[in-house]
């Protein structure tokens, strides 16, 4: 049984890649493994949740777990170029520029307005995305709509520069 996992979850990563095949990314995710564990595997557990099918468990959710995770804990330094990479894949995929500015206030709302500087430069990464991505949409009616919106995001979380942004372009 998956729940047995969380049991033997310290011993080694050979255990963590049996417990992996026998369950879901889901079951590991909420078994109530610490989140130092989750941080010193964060790459293994990015690969588990990239590789399910969403049958059981949206893989957003599965994704926003790990992310609370590495919130918590920092991942161990040579993987965090790889972590943020596996990331940005994911958002950008999933992510239309109202999704984005819509992962930022959710950001700002669990860190009760107060960010970190890892939130800090989430939320600022997500208002360059904004940037990048409104421009290429045709209407013109979405387009100012999520620059207007965009710009009230940025500014709700503090990002100075992308607000001015939206205000000269």
């Amino acid at each position: 049984m998956c729940l047995s996992f969380k049991g033997f979850a310290y011993r080694d990563d050979g255990q963590m890649q049996e417990a992996g095949k026998q369950c879901s990314p889901a079951e590991l995710c909420h078994v109530g493994i610490p989140a130092e564990f989750v941080a010193m595997r964060a790459t293994d557990f990015f690969g588990m949740i990239r590789d399910c099918d969403e049958a059981g468990f949206p893989k957003h959710l599965l994704f926003a777990s790990l992310g609370r995770s590495l919130s918590v804990v920092d991942p161990p330094e040579s993987e965090r170029l790889s972590i943020l990479n596996e990331a940005w894949k994911v958002i950008t995929i999933v992510c239309s520029p109202r999704t984005v500015n819509q992962l930022a206030m959710e950001t700002r709302r669990v860190m009760k307005g107060n960010h970190s500087p890892k939130t800090a430069a989430f939320v600022r990464a997500c208002a360059a995305y904004s940037v990048i991505t409104i421009p290429s949409l045709t209407n013109i009616f979405s387009r100012l709509n999520l620059y207007l919106l965009s710009g009230q995001v940025a500014l709700a979380n503090q990002c100075l520069s992308q607000g001015e942004c939206w205000s000269l372009s």
